[in-house]
């Protein structure tokens, strides 16, 4: 049997979908019976990163087929797809409207060629700006600077 995860707020077709993939509280698993479990991931709340690597092995072991969720990350994604698991993102509302989305069609999957997870270009926070010259020297090196005492002609006088 297919099955299909839910990245979820709670445990049960009425919660409420997590948006993020890897920090979901937990992943609701429908079969294609109509079965219902949950997949707990309240640890990967505590992790400072790998959440959505763990969340990817998880829900492999637990046979996941296809995932519903909001939007999965660079290393999650690539994790799923390494185990053969489709990925829909976009998913909202509660868990049972996600599923029913899903099934007429709503929801696209994602592309699966492989993602990047290496930073491609500056993005914001990067600390590569050009900065914007509101200093004394309007950014162009007029700060004033110490200029010592003479004329500064050079030559010697005697």
């Amino acid at each position: 049997m297919a099955k299909i995860a839910v990245s979820s707020q709670g445990d049960t077709l009425e919660s409420q979908v997590d948006p993020r993939f890897g920090r979901a509280a937990y992943f609701v698993v429908r079969d294609d019976g109509g079965n219902v479990s949950a997949v707990d991931n309240t640890a990967a709340r505590q992790m400072s990163s790998g959440a959505g690597i763990q969340a990817a092995e998880a829900l492999a072991k637990a046979g996941v087929k296809k995932v519903l969720s909001g939007m999965v990350g660079p290393k999650a994604m690539n994790a799923l797809q390494a185990a053969g698991i489709e990925v829909i993102e976009g998913a909202q509302g509660r868990v049972a409207d996600a599923l029913a989305a899903y099934e007429q069609g709503r929801m696209a999957q994602v592309a699966t060629e492989a993602v990047s997870a290496a930073p491609a270009g500056a993005g914001m926070g990067m600390g590569r700006g050009q900065g914007r010259a509101m200093g004394p020297g309007g950014g162009r090196g007029r700060g004033g600077g110490g200029g010592g005492r003479g004329g500064g002609r050079g030559g010697c006088r005697r």
